[in-house]
């Protein structure tokens, strides 16, 4: 007898991204901060030698991402939407200046069924 079993729901997601500066070369080693905005699940890694960061396993629901780097000023997005099966890609340009300056973006989540955002033309989320 063949007992049917049940696919757990995927409640996780993703982000990803390049960090980079004004003209585009990329940073490393930036410190790329997640904070969930209702559980406050918090993660930090250095962007790669490439400039590229990556959250895996994320719950679903809304997170803010800090990046900061000597140099350069602070940067926030807040309400970045985390989606189930879905990694968000979000890439961040970095500012000449001190890390005390800060530059919050905000984040326009077009919808649960869409995971497709764009900050300027530097940026695509998918």
């Amino acid at each position: 007898m063949l007992t049917p079993y049940a696919h757990a729901q995927q409640t996780l997601g993703g982000i990803t991204g390049t960090v980079t500066d004004a003209s585009g070369a990329v940073v490393a080693d930036a410190t790329v901060t997640l904070v969930g905005d209702q559980t406050k699940l918090t993660r930090s890694q250095n962007s790669n030698s490439n400039g590229g960061y990556l959250f895996v396993n994320l719950p679903i629901g809304a997170y803010t991402l800090t990046f900061t780097h000597a140099g350069f000023q602070t940067q926030t997005i807040p309400s970045i939407l985390v989606q189930a099966n879905r990694t968000v890609s979000l890439n961040a340009e970095l500012k000449v200046g001190n890390v005390s300056e800060a530059i919050t973006r905000e984040c326009r989540t077009p919808g649960w069924d869409r995971s497709e955002f764009r900050f300027g033309q530097r940026t695509h989320l998918g």
